[in-house]
């Protein structure tokens, strides 16, 4: 009885495993998975719309997106999926070391003959180029540049008290004493995130210039020098020294709050989607809230980039180099702005998509004198990343002599220990 029953369950079991695949196989068509690790709202609208016009151009495919809650769980997900046989075509990626860990470990395919087709080192800019083609090959199509330089302003807090967007950092400090003076808390931040290292990079630049800037992602630069620790002293004074209270248990959306309710007068190096979410509390682009670049840092974009990068094991290769080619294109990465409200990585996409702030932006993207500089976290190894950002954090609660001191001998020697394992890249310029 026992035998019959459990065949019985099996016939079932095949069947429906034969249903499931009949289902997606019939009539030969065939299927694009794309997973994402925007799993929501807009961003995940921003990656539908790629999708809904890359099926446009291709009727007879099924497109399959998955949104994922973060790009943890993505990368859970993927790597299951490779071991299993069976991984998407496409998945999103940060730029740099993230792609570059999937092309190590032989998860992705480069894809080369889609650069060449596409002219990848035209469309975008060299600071972006360089941290997506490596190895001599192509692994990854920019989708986005988010800028990470740039500080937010309350405009009627300004207003109010006469400011004027400084552009040294003596200016900067002035207007910090003035709000200091007048009950307002000059910056806000958030330390829940990245968020504290990110806000050291415009004092790297003001100390280390772009050159050194590249050359300490590359483990380059002893964090024993004067010039990263002039780099901390100055993230002390000018940053640290004016944020209001309790800014430490924020998260970044948290950080705004106060920013928005002038309660702050700046959120100091947030990235640019601090817009949209203005906006969506009632602050109009520039009307409302506008951005300066930290002082000395206006000839740089430092770029968040997020890409998308194809399995080496997918069953549908040409499919997948069809879809990175679409992601590429103009009409593609104007569909992707639209909503995820980010200027596209290739620099020709129409502005009639981009809202004012970013039309701002778009102004300072194409001078010809503008630099964009990667990220670091996409320069250097996440291990080596995250003792990176615990240590600064340490030193952002605890701005002290003594422990600015430890952290940086704790660095250094982190920085030789990677340098023993060859974890450090050297991205091509």
């Amino acid at each position: 009885m026992k035998v019959k029953c459990r065949s019985r369950l099996l016939l079932i079991v095949l069947l429906l495993l034969c249903f499931s695949t009949a289902a997606v196989w019939s009539e030969g068509v065939k299927v694009l998975n794309v997973w994402t690790y925007w799993g929501a709202g807009a961003e995940l609208d921003a990656v539908n719309a790629i999708v809904n016009g890359w099926k446009a151009k291709n009727p007879g495919v099924a497109v399959e997106v998955r949104g994922l809650p973060s790009s943890d769980e993505l990368r859970r997900q993927v790597s299951a999926s490779l071991l299993g046989g069976n991984p998407p075509e496409v998945f999103t990626s940060g730029a740099g070391y993230s792609v570059k860990s999937w092309a190590d470990a032989g998860a992705t395919a480069p894809i080369t003959s889609v650069w060449k087709e596409i002219g990848g080192n035209k469309i975008f800019p060299r600071g972006v180029a360089s941290v997506t083609y490596f190895d001599n090959e192509a692994w990854a199509i920019p989708l986005n540049i988010h800028v990470l330089n740039y500080v937010w302003y309350n405009v009627k807090v300004f207003e109010k008290y006469k400011i004027s967007p400084p552009k040294t950092w003596l200016e900067f400090e002035k207007i910090c004493k003035l709000l200091k003076q007048n009950g307002i808390a000059p910056t806000v931040g958030a330390l829940k995130g990245p968020w504290a290292v990110y806000t050291l990079y415009p004092f790297l630049i003001k100390n280390l210039g772009a050159s050194g800037y590249r050359k300490l992602g590359a483990g380059e630069v002893s964090f024993l020098s004067d010039s990263i620790k002039k780099s901390f002293k100055d993230y002390k004074r000018y940053w640290i020294d004016n944020l209001i209270a309790g800014w430490s248990g924020y998260n970044w959306i948290e950080g705004a709050l106060p920013f928005i309710e002038g309660k702050a007068a700046m959120y100091f190096c947030m990235g640019d989607w601090a817009a949209p979410l203005a906006r969506s509390q009632g602050m109009e682009p520039i009307k409302d809230i506008d951005f300066f670049p930290a002082p000395g840092t206006d000839k740089y974009i430092i770029c968040q980039i997020d890409t998308f990068t194809m399995a080496k094991a997918s069953r549908e290769p040409e499919l997948a180099k069809s879809f990175l080619k679409y992601s590429a294109s103009t009409e593609a990465q104007a569909a992707f702005a639209k909503f995820k409200g980010s200027h596209g990585a290739n620099l020709q996409t129409p502005t009639n998509v981009y809202s004012p702030i970013t039309l701002k932006i778009h102004d300072k993207f194409m001078q010809p004198s503008t630099v964009f500089l990667p990220n670091q976290s996409f320069l250097i190894s996440p291990d080596f990343f995250l003792q990176y950002r615990r240590l600064i954090e340490q030193y952002a609660v605890i701005p002290t002599d003594e422990m600015l001191d430890s952290v940086l001998k704790e660095l250094e020697k982190l920085r030789q220990t990677e340098a023993d394992k060859k974890g450090w890249v050297q991205w091509k310029w």
